[in-house]
């Protein structure tokens, strides 16, 4: 069975794959795990994206390495590599107000007011996958990781 959606290109001449999960999320690992064994990727040329509830609203931080931080996809894509040694790219969706369960948070669409800045945080954050692709994982990293 098919894991993922993906399509293949090219940024500057480099090949790329981008891949979104069929999985649920806590199931990612599965998905991430799958595209690595088709296309024989080494866990450097990944870049796993997510959101991220303890990263302000908007703001994008990219890393090359850790741990989950409590997000269960990343617990479930560090479980299935065996390792949590790839670079990845989160994307600060901010914490619930405390009547607001969590987990209805993160499903919930975004408020009329949230949603020009989610779409410039997406744009910050494609312009950053493109960095990481051309330029690398430090570059990147000293380009996007700095509070505005």
């Amino acid at each position: 069975p098919a894991f993922s959606l993906s399509g293949k290109g090219k940024i500057e001449g480099q090949n790329i794959i981008l891949s979104v999960p069929l999985t649920f999320m806590n199931l990612s690992g599965i998905a991430v795990s799958a595209l690595i064994r088709k296309y024989k990727i080494e866990l450097d040329n990944l870049l796993v994206i997510c959101d991220d509830l303890d990263l302000e609203f908007g703001r994008i931080k990219i890393r090359p390495s850790g741990s989950s931080g409590g997000h269960n996809g990343l617990k479930s894509i560090i479980d299935s590599l065996k390792t949590q040694d790839f670079p990845r790219l989160r994307l600060g969706i901010g914490r619930p107000r405390k009547d607001i369960d969590s987990f209805r948070y993160v499903l919930s669409p975004f408020a009329k007011g949230e949603r020009r800045k989610i779409k410039e945080a997406i744009k910050e954050a494609a312009d950053c996958c493109e960095v990481w692709v051309t330029k690398g994982i430090t570059e990147s990293m000293n380009i996007f990781n700095r509070r505005k």
